[in-house]
């Protein structure tokens, strides 16, 4: 990723934080949200309050504080950071999510009374009731990726209604799976897991013997089931930060995660074509190192064959020449060991038909159909088999 090295005086700080939400400066900066209230405060540049967004979207005008000089002696400081290129900052789901939702009017609200829960969440609500009833039995049945005390359970509730009609408004449907439990995000065709969960502690309770009680804490965390260490998972109330208030951010991790399934999908089927060809290339290599030493095998053979046919005709001949009689003619069992003899060796003699050695070699089709070598049958005096 392309990097350039950027910087901002405190003047140009002061004109950034008050023209643009942190949401949307942090992003561009390649900094957290929190890192610009940081900055302006060690820089002592005035930001803007809580609500200030929300009342000049409404056309009210706050007073702008002027952003006074350091103290004397102070040394001036300028923030330093190295920003992401333009095009990898702003091109692509996860940043265009992100853009959308800085958006003051698309800031997703977690009202004190819901009204009507969506179906989904009323679903979670009666697996709640159910996991509590069955658990004072001793079977503990899942809750879709919640699990909260019933001191906490309305909030939670509250939580996940605004955060799936956000969800669905967003174009991301939402579905339960009651196999496994889990509340499934669909993200562009990948499926993302969350959780709504709350911290527990460890009580003593005292009732004529000592015993430890898991407590609820009242802080709830809302969490991504992914293995990837290197995207933020989990958005935690805090001293300050509500888990309400994190919805927007959620549904940026969301795609993020989503688009990091996706990367992580394309690898891996890049990986098995890669596999699967290398594969093929062992296996072609395979198969001509084995046509080659069959190639060889056989022409090794053939000219053993042709050495003893040549060496056998010699033979032949001098046969012939030495059982001749005066008159040039053979007996009758003469006759029949020669026509034997030189029967054996046209079979043995692989040059008699060489279109049909030509396309055993090179495994193409023959010019003609090609003459099968058959078997040497001793037992009948030139006769195939």
């Amino acid at each position: 990723m392309a990097h350039t090295r950027q910087e901002l005086t405190r003047e140009d700080l002061y004109d950034v934080v008050w023209s643009e939400p942190m949401s949307t400066v942090a992003p561009r900066l390649g900094i957290s949200d929190a890192a610009p209230g940081k900055i302006c405060r060690r820089l002592k540049v005035p930001r803007p309050g809580v609500g200030y967004w929300r009342r000049k979207a409404a056309g009210k005008r706050d007073r702008r504080p002027p952003l006074r000089p350091l103290p004397p002696g102070t040394e001036e400081w300028r923030f330093k950071w190295r920003a992401r290129s333009p095009q990898m900052a702003t091109v692509g789901p996860v940043a265009e999510q992100r853009l959308f939702e800085s958006r003051i009017e698309n800031k997703i609200e977690v009202p004190e009374r819901p009204g009507r829960y969506h179906p989904l969440v009323q679903q979670m609500r009666v697996a709640l009731q159910n996991q509590e009833d069955a658990g004072r039995a001793g079977h503990p049945v899942p809750c879709f990726g919640i699990e909260v005390s019933r001191k906490s359970r309305q909030r939670a509730l509250r939580i996940m209604d605004s955060l799936i009609k956000a969800l669905e408004s967003r174009g991301m449907s939402v579905s339960l799976d009651s196999a496994r439990g889990r509340t499934l995000v669909d993200v562009r065709g990948i499926s993302v897991a969350i959780q709504l969960e709350e911290r527990y502690k460890q009580v003593e309770v005292r009732s004529g013997w000592s015993a430890w009680q898991r407590v609820g804490t009242g802080q709830l965390a809302l969490k991504i089931d992914s293995w990837s260490r290197d995207l933020r998972q989990t958005w935690a109330d805090g001293k300050k930060q509500r888990v309400e208030n994190c919805l927007n951010s959620f549904i940026v991790g969301l795609v993020a995660s989503a688009e990091d399934n996706r990367e992580y999908e394309r690898k891996r089927q890049e990986r098995e074509r890669e596999e699967r060809e290398q594969r093929r290339r062992i296996e072609e290599e395979r198969r001509r190192e084995a046509q080659e030493h069959k190639r060889v095998t056989e022409i090794r053979q053939q000219a053993a064959d042709w050495d003893e046919a040549e060496r056998l005709r010699s033979y032949v001949a001098a046969v012939r020449s030495a059982l001749a009689e005066p008159d040039g003619s053979f007996s009758e069992s003469t006759k029949a060991w020669l026509k034997w003899a030189e029967g054996y060796i046209a079979h043995l003699d692989p040059l008699p038909d060489p279109p049909a050695i030509a396309a055993k070699w090179w495994e193409e089709p023959a010019t003609e159909p090609a003459k099968e070598k058959g078997r040497w049958d001793s037992r009948h005096v030139g006769r195939w088999s």
